[in-house]
């Protein structure tokens, strides 16, 4: 077992580090399936996974927290998978993403999106609570903090990801300040958090937080 411990400030060497009390590497299973692959390929492989625990410096499932912590929050596509980097003990994964309607930010057009989890060189696919991979061709509800030296945002795992379905895509409309009556419910919710927002002190002490995402009202 492995820990790693943030450096208490916003930025740090684990990504958005102080999202992190303390990440503690646990359980693994095998499994057979596919792994991501150079020009959008995959290939055939089995994969071991490993369990990373987080215990967060803040209340992720707590969407004003969320919020307060996040420097932009977003409705966004995934275009593609474009890279993989180990900025800590276990790799992180980045995506192009084609940014649709902005909450909060000044985010627009095509951003790089990191994820914390990935494929380690020996084909270990590495989970940060058990949170799985950004999908291509996927649209999602994005809460992220930016990380200045690689020029990309990092997702808070889970939470700061909410997948919607196609009608919810469609119902989003284009604009930052604009509100409409069939906005998807987890984009009101989190606009209406952002208005309330919490801001982000790492000092906080953080009550134990659940490996469960939020489920917004539909």
């Amino acid at each position: 077992m492995m820990k790693v411990r943030s450096l208490g400030s916003k930025y740090g060497t684990v990504g958005v580090a102080s999202l992190f009390a303390c990440i503690v590497l646990v359980g693994c299973s095998t499994s057979a399936g596919t792994q991501p692959g150079d020009a959008g390929t995959t290939a055939s492989v089995t994969t071991r996974t490993q369990a990373v625990e987080m215990d967060s410096a803040f209340d992720v499932t707590d969407p004003q927290q969320l919020a307060g912590w996040a420097d932009a929050v977003f409705v966004g596509t995934v275009i593609e998978q474009v890279g993989t980097k180990a900025v800590g003990p276990f790799p992180e994964t980045q995506f192009s993403v084609e940014v649709l309607q902005t909450l909060k930010g000044d985010v627009a057009g095509q951003i790089l999106v990191n994820q914390q989890g990935g494929y380690g060189t020996d084909g270990t696919l590495y989970l940060l609570d058990d949170d799985p991979l950004i999908e291509p061709g996927a649209t999602y509800l994005m809460s992220a903090g930016f990380l200045p030296s690689e020029n990309w945002y990092t997702v808070a795992p889970r939470a700061g990801k909410v997948t919607l379905s196609a009608e919810e895509v469609a119902a989003v409309s284009d604009g930052t300040a604009r509100r409409s009556t069939d906005e998807p419910a987890p984009v009101a919710t989190m606009r209406d958090a952002i208005d309330n927002e919490i801001p982000f002190d790492p000092n906080r002490e953080s009550e134990p937080v659940s490996s469960e995402p939020p489920v917004p009202p539909r």
